[in-house]
């Protein structure tokens, strides 16, 4: 198939699954899949694993996450990863959380600041690190990168500090205060 064929398959997948038409936008996405399409592979992962137009099934949605991650697919690798971590998998997990990392992913940049700030997974505790992943993180668009970003620096500096950083920082703390404010 042309790649130009495959972005309209994948469109209409796109516009069906919007649509709620989840059956249809399934078969589509699945022969996508089939035929390697990496992002492909991960929407039928989410909908396996949600049951979205198809019976659930987390293994074989988790199979098709690892596919896609195998492509070095961001949000696949995460899933991926944290589904590994979670099943005792841990060495393949963090391999795959740290791909997901490298290929900026925020909610993986948040989890590994995470790591880094309370020492996990064989991590040591670096809270330099921690506060530049976060920030990475919120920067990207990672909501929750935000306060744990404020907390760290006032647990670090105190409070007074934490208010002068804010200060000094007040573009992109802005940015912050207006996604926080549209939750």
């Amino acid at each position: 198939m042309t790649e130009k064929k495959r972005s309209s398959k994948y469109e209409k997948a796109c516009v069906l699954f919007e649509a709620k038409n989840y059956t249809s936008a399934y078969t589509l996405f699945l022969n996508l899949a089939e035929e390697g399409d990496c992002n492909a592979q991960n929407v039928i992962g989410n909908m396996l694993v949600l049951g979205l137009g198809i019976k659930e099934d987390k293994t074989q949605g988790y199979s098709w996450y690892q596919k896609s991650a195998k492509q070095n697919h961001p949000e696949a690798s995460y899933i991926y990863g944290t589904y590994c971590i979670e099943n005792k998998s841990e060495s393949e997990g963090l391999r795959y959380i740290k791909q997901a990392t490298d290929l900026n992913y925020p909610p993986a940049l948040y989890y590994v600041a995470i790591l880094h700030d309370q020492g996990l997974y064989g991590y040591k505790q670096n809270r330099t690190e921690a506060f530049m992943l976060y920030k990475k993180a919120f920067v990207l668009g990672e909501k929750r990168a935000f306060r744990a970003l404020i907390n760290l620096y006032k647990e670090e500096n105190g409070k007074f500090k934490m208010l002068l950083y804010m200060i000094k920082n007040f573009f992109w703390m802005n940015k912050a205060l207006k996604m926080l404010h549209k939750e």
